[in-house]
């Protein structure tokens, strides 16, 4: 049985009040994707494996990207601020 975390292991905060619309929804449907996720002494965790497709078909919209060093539109845009965010938590 796992017991309750009732403590702040670790935060870390990036900001995307400026992002449009659909970009903070892509970050929102990933956020829940990873919600709840629990991670044991000696699991792995891929994000991608965890947040999956990235598909209209699943909620994702297109939204700003980075392709090398200019910015594009793409299915899932945002995602990787979230993605970064999670990194630097841990």
């Amino acid at each position: 049985m796992l017991l309750p975390i009732d403590t702040k292991i670790s935060s870390y905060v990036t900001d995307f009040s400026s992002s449009s619309l659909a970009r903070a929804e892509n970050i929102k449907i990933a956020s829940r994707l990873l919600n709840g996720k629990v991670l044991l002494p000696g699991d792995e965790f891929s994000f991608n494996n965890c947040i999956g497709e990235r598909t209209l078909g699943r909620g994702f919209k297109i939204a700003s990207i980075l392709t090398g060093n200019k910015v594009d539109s793409g299915i899932g845009g945002g995602i990787c601020q979230l993605s970064s965010t999670l990194y630097n938590a841990l």
